[in-house]
């Protein structure tokens, strides 16, 4: 009699797990443009933490760059103790280009966005992905956009899955996306007398 009972205790406890699992819902990849950068509108930033997906534990700041280095704004707050945190960084210059940067508490590495983590960290492929248009990602927990980051906190040694939900700043306002990319004119232009040749050669 004790055995059947532990039989059945043990398959009844099986299919709670296998019920778990199957009804967990999977980590969503943070859908962006990995490396971008931001400016400054002018005025207030407003910035909220949403939920990441991570073992992790990361602190969320923002920085000014300002063509040399980087200088922090503030913290925001942690990655896992402070979601729906809401900061407020206020009159920021229009222009003035604007950079997330995640501190991994677990690893002491730190890693930003934009193309400043190739030249600030020890690791060269992006760490975060910046989402531009309104989005509910995170809607579940928190309303979307108008801008979202999200950071991937693990490097390239570590075995990095680049799928940008570790630590997510859900709402983001008071900044914008960077200019178009360069165009062939400007890019020529760039290039001195050579690109103003091949430019009068090609109106030929």
């Amino acid at each position: 009699m004790k055995l059947m009972s532990m039989v059945c205790v043990f398959v009844l406890l099986s299919f709670v797990l296998m019920s778990n699992v199957a009804t967990a819902e999977p980590e969503p990849a943070f859908v962006g443009t990995v490396g971008a950068r931001m400016f400054a509108a002018g005025g207030d930033i407003t910035a909220t933490i949403g939920t990441g997906y991570a073992a992790y534990n990361s602190d969320i700041s923002l920085y000014r760059f300002n063509g040399n280095s980087l200088t922090l704004l503030g913290l925001i707050g942690n990655s896992v103790d402070d979601i729906g945190k809401k900061v407020v960084f206020q009159d920021i210059a229009k222009g003035t280009e604007i950079v997330g940067g995640i501190y991994v508490k677990n690893t002491g590495l730190t890693f930003y966005s934009g193309p400043w983590n190739a030249v600030y960290s020890n690791d060269s492929f992006p760490h975060a992905s910046i989402q531009f248009t309104p989005s509910d990602w995170d809607s579940k927990y928190f309303g979307g956009g108008p801008v979202w980051i999200g950071f991937e906190d693990l490097s390239a040694s570590q075995g990095s899955d680049q799928d940008h939900n570790d630590a997510v700043v859900c709402s983001l306002s008071g900044v914008s996306s960077v200019p178009e990319p360069l165009t062939v004119f400007a890019v020529l232009s760039t290039m001195g007398p050579a690109g103003l040749l091949y430019r009068r050669r090609r109106r030929v």
